[in-house]
């Protein structure tokens, strides 16, 4: 009789820790959903953050890109212009030089 009452003491014991641990392989479960959430969560906050970074540095390079190309342009006219009054002051001498330049191509150009 008393085998009888220490296996019926074993089953309910073994019932009893099966239970408890299919107790906390839930709570493990939901801990694992949360985590995997926060990572988630933690994982599109540094992309959002890193698409903000790239587009605000998109736009800041897109707009030294502009002022650049409007202080070349300003520049390139006002060499343009600069240039124009030296051959209307001196048009002989833009004459002599352009010849000159002309001679040295083609003597670069004939070999």
């Amino acid at each position: 009789m008393a085998t009888t009452s220490a296996t019926k003491n074993n089953g309910s014991n073994n019932h009893a820790q099966m239970a408890d641990i299919e107790e906390q392989l839930a709570k493990l479960s939901e801990e694992m959903k949360a985590l995997t959430s926060v990572v988630s969560d933690f994982g599109s906050g540094k992309v959002s953050n890193a698409r903000a970074q790239a587009s605000d540095i998109a736009d800041e390079l897109k707009t030294r890109s502009v002022s650049t190309i409007n202080r070349a342009s300003k520049t390139l006219s006002a060499a343009e212009t600069d240039f124009e009054d030296q051959i209307r002051t001196n048009p002989l001498a833009a004459v002599g030089i352009a010849a000159g330049v002309g001679f040295l191509l083609a003597m670069v150009t004939k070999r």
